[in-house]
């Protein structure tokens, strides 16, 4: 028996000097730590794939909000009758929208088309009321009579008798018949005359002094700097629902990019 575990030794001891084994022991320990560093990657790539993906998610739901957020482009035509501000784009204050900077493809100038229609729809606005404030005050001066916009005080011209003129002029330039200032109802009342549009008020005052405001109406619609403004107004909306269309397609290549390329910190804080 003892022999036999003798032999069974020596035998061994011949298995292990062959060198090919002896090459294949001494590997053993660096394949171990190569397979463990590559299971190790394999497991980092896959969180890190993970993170993009949920990281891509919600840049995609941020751009639907987006989407949906865009501010009206208001037609021309109709009269801005205060300086109110644009309404507050509230996307901009939500924390990723910052971070789209780092995943926007270069080629895709998202970024910039926003901040063109921005910039272009703050100028749009303010056209609007001003040329809402200068008929406004055109009428006060050639009227002689008081604006009067609530038209609870009575005498006066109301909001309604502008945003008439205002309107009628792009009916003219847009090849529409205007309103006839003539064709408007007169009421009594307390002595003085009404004059209304569809139970709205426009001017109330004397006979004498409504007639009036019917001319200066009509001279309106014949007074080149209005019409000029008007028209320039409309090729300004013209422009602007252009860059509307366009904000609106590279909203929708970004969603459709299935992965976003790019570093920022929360990849890295995930990672």
């Amino acid at each position: 028996m003892l022999q036999y575990l003798k032999d069974y030794l020596n035998y061994i001891k011949e298995i292990l000097s062959i060198p090919v084994i002896v090459s294949l022991i001494v590997s053993l320990p660096t394949l171990a730590v190569s397979l463990y560093v590559s299971y190790k990657l394999a497991i980092r790539r896959e969180m890190r794939l993970r993170t993009i993906e949920s990281h891509s998610k919600a840049l995609r739901d941020l751009a639907r909000r987006w989407l949906q957020g865009i501010p009206s482009v208001f037609p021309a035509k109709t009269p801005k009758t205060s300086e109110q501000p644009l309404e507050k784009i509230l996307i901009e204050k939500e924390h990723l929208f910052s971070d789209l900077k780092n995943h926007i493809p270069p080629d895709l100038k998202l970024l910039e088309i926003w901040e063109k229609f921005k910039k272009d729809l703050g100028e749009y606005e303010k056209k609007r009321f001003s040329l809402f404030q200068e008929i406004l005050e055109d009428c006060k001066e050639r009227t002689k009579l008081p604006y009067n916009p609530d038209f609870k005080k009575g005498y006066g011209f109301s909001t309604h008798f502008i945003t008439h003129i205002y309107s009628d002029i792009f009916s003219g330039v847009e090849g529409y018949e205007p309103d006839s200032p003539s064709a408007r109802t007169k009421i009594e009342k307390e002595g003085k005359e009404l004059w209304t549009l569809s139970g709205y008020g426009l001017v109330q005052g004397s006979k004498e002094e409504i007639e009036k405001a019917k001319k200066v109406w009509e001279e309106f619609l014949q007074k080149s700097k209005f019409i000029s403004k008007a028209k320039g107004l409309l090729k300004d909306q013209e422009s602007l629902q252009e860059t509307n269309n366009e904000l609106r397609r590279c909203i929708n290549d970004f969603i459709s990019i299935p992965l976003y390329r790019g570093e920022c910190k929360y990849i890295k804080r995930s990672v």
